[in-house]
């Protein structure tokens, strides 16, 4: 299995975790809609950190990661305009 592959298998089983304890402990406290809206924002960070480590992964020695542009592309996946603000 290549690294990427491993990464993303990774990703699965912990937030398939994570998802359960949710919905075993804290879900039935909460409003369906609001529910789902976190279940949303925990699948899209947790994709998101399993790019960033594949990307990191593929960086050759000495070279590093654009932070600036790592930051952008989160603002666009997160529907946000460059000052932060929700579009």
């Amino acid at each position: 299995m290549d690294k990427q592959a491993f990464v993303h298998k990774r990703k699965k089983r912990y937030m398939a975790v994570v998802l359960s304890d949710f919905e075993t402990n804290v879900q039935p406290h909460l409003p369906p809609d609001v529910a789902e809206a976190f279940k949303g924002i925990v699948r899209q960070k947790m994709h998101a950190l399993a790019l960033d480590a594949c990307e990191v992964m593929s960086l050759a020695p000495g070279e590093e990661i654009n932070g600036h542009a790592v930051d952008l592309r989160d603002q666009v996946q997160n529907g946000h305009n460059h000052r932060g603000v929700t579009a």
